[in-house]
């Protein structure tokens, strides 16, 4: 149904800007001699967001998503609420384009990513 993987590549995609900013960031402030602290900070800075942007690359690369069943319980303005078989409830915001393909009580599976168990897709249990 709506595959989110474009969401997580445009995440990828400002990871690495962010980097990049932050790269230019400690360039210039040692070329100014400007304090260690400001130095210090920057560089935590692009620490994170390449730890980010390499898991992200992980999840987007590995195919090997997690699989969880869910039923279809109620549908509110472009939001699909997923009742997963562990019991819990998710909510998940769907494009209008997509929203007519939910039905009440339909069998879903919820694909996620395994590393920070983001929603890579929805797609329609298949009838044994």
């Amino acid at each position: 149904m709506k595959l989110y993987e474009r969401s997580l590549g445009f995440q990828l995609v400002m990871c690495v800007l962010m980097a990049l900013c932050a790269l230019l960031q400690i360039i210039s402030n040692v070329a100014q001699h400007s304090p260690i602290g400001l130095i210090i900070f920057y560089v935590i800075i692009f620490a994170v967001f390449l730890v980010c942007g390499a898991v992200l690359t992980l999840d987007l690369t590995q195919k090997d998503s997690r699989i969880l069943s869910g039923e279809v319980i109620f549908l509110e303005e472009y939001r699909v609420h997923i009742r997963q078989e562990n019991g819990k409830l998710k909510k998940i915001r769907v494009k209008k384009a997509e929203y007519p393909n939910f039905h009440l009580n339909q069998q879903v599976n919820l694909h996620w990513t395994r590393s920070w168990s983001m929603l890579l897709a929805i797609t329609a249990k298949e009838a044994p």
